[in-house]
């Protein structure tokens, strides 16, 4: 299956999600999420706002970038594609780096909601354990912070060739789709260490199905756009769920 071919499949399995959560009624678990979700966002949202103002400013007034000013003083939409393109990097920039807050905390929950999509998906029951538990929190931690320096690096690369006047808008949607790669990314390993797979296979594993990371994110952030409420309510569980639908599909058809 192809790269584009995956990234769609993870799209179209968000509906089977949706289907499966309706069926079994699930519902009570998204309320849960939603709230845990409000609290992290209550305790982060304020620095992402304030610093992404604050960092914007500071590029803004930059010495260089005064000159581009004046460089362009007679092509002002260069200077508004310039600042539009500042405002999206540094906008995913603060976002990538709460998400990784918010997956590292709310790891074990989005572990328990694959499980228990994945019970009644294949029909099996996985025992619960407090050992495992445990173990499932310290991998989903070290996950996530492997993820953030690796991702931090690529971002902050991506971020400095944004600031390239027109061809700058490129860039920032590479950022968005490396977000959308390590969100998808998260909910994949849940899947693969429920099939016992070590990080190192996990890693290598979803390496080979990047489109299906990338599908799984894509949706998840395109809800929080445009649909803040729905997508903090019902689309940030429905994606791990929806992940695991995916993996099954995988593994079971190669």
């Amino acid at each position: 299956m192809s790269f584009v071919e995956e990234i769609f499949l993870a799209i179209r399995h968000y509906g089977d999600a949706i289907k499966l959560v309706r069926k079994h009624k699930m519902f009570p678990l998204l309320f849960v999420s939603f709230f845990l979700f409000l609290i992290i966002l209550a305790v982060c949202g304020f620095g992402i706002y304030s610093g992404n103002n604050a960092l914007i400013n500071w590029i803004m007034d930059l010495s260089w970038v005064q000159k581009w000013h004046t460089f362009f003083e007679d092509a002002p939409w260069v200077i508004t594609i310039f600042k539009v393109g500042i405002n999206i990097a540094t906008f995913f920039l603060f976002i990538s780096f709460y998400k990784f807050v918010f997956l590292a905390l709310a790891s074990p929950l989005y572990a328990y909601i694959s499980e228990k999509g994945a019970e009644k998906y294949k029909g099996v029951i996985y025992p619960f354990e407090w050992s495992q538990f445990i173990k499932d929190i310290i991998r989903g931690i070290r996950i996530s912070i492997r993820n953030l320096f690796k991702q931090l690096l690529l971002t902050l690369l991506l971020f400095i060739l944004s600031f390239i006047p027109v061809i700058g808008l490129i860039f920032s949607f590479f950022i968005l789709m490396l977000d959308a790669y390590y969100y998808g990314f998260a909910m994949l390993d849940y899947c693969s260490e429920r099939d016992k797979k070590t990080v190192s296979q996990s890693i290598r594993w979803i390496k080979s199905h990047r489109g299906l990371a990338i599908g799984n994110g894509l949706i998840f952030y395109a809800s929080m756009v445009l649909l803040p409420i729905i997508g903090v309510i019902f689309i940030a569980p429905i994606s791990a769920i929806a992940a695991m639908i995916s993996y099954f599909h995988i593994t079971e058809t190669s």
